[in-house]
């Protein structure tokens, strides 16, 4: 493996990281949150799987889907 290739993937992991504890902190179990997906959707936090995934429970529905840190960032843009 190149020193270049290896010095990348360390920042890629470094990044998700940052990400994954980001999110710990802005969306702790039992928060509200706001995601996209089909639509705007409100419900809270229920747990928090790996990387980027949330696991949320829709106040509308019922329902409890997995999401993604993007869905998040899309509802905060598109609001």
């Amino acid at each position: 493996m190149s020193t270049a290739l290896k010095a990348a993937l360390g920042r890629l992991d470094k990044a998700g990281d940052d990400v994954t504890n980001t999110l710990k902190r802005d969306y702790p179990v039992g928060s509200g949150i706001n995601w996209r997906r089909n639509g705007l959707h409100t419900g809270s936090v229920l747990r928090h799987g790996y990387s980027d995934q949330i696991q949320v429970k829709n106040h509308r529905t019922g329902r409890s889907p997995w999401i993604y840190a993007f869905s998040i960032v899309e509802a905060m843009e598109k609001s």
